[in-house]
């Protein structure tokens, strides 16, 4: 193939480029009052769940 049809040598995400500095979009979802159980779901828990890193519980590793 061409050069041409790849424009970027760079990988692409489909990942929002939201410009604002990483700490700011942290306080901005604490802001929200949705809880801690719920900031730590939306920052962390959720996506190490989905890849097999934490129990159902939500605590410690994926059982085997």
């Amino acid at each position: 193939m061409s050069p041409s049809v790849f424009p970027s040598p760079r990988p692409r995400s489909d990942f929002p480029n939201i410009p604002y500095p990483y700490v700011h979009q942290l306080h901005s979802l604490e802001r929200l009052g949705l809880g801690a159980d719920w900031l730590r779901a939306v920052c962390h828990d959720n996506a190490a769940r989905l890849f097999g890193l934490l129990g159902r519980a939500g605590h410690g590793p994926a059982p085997s």
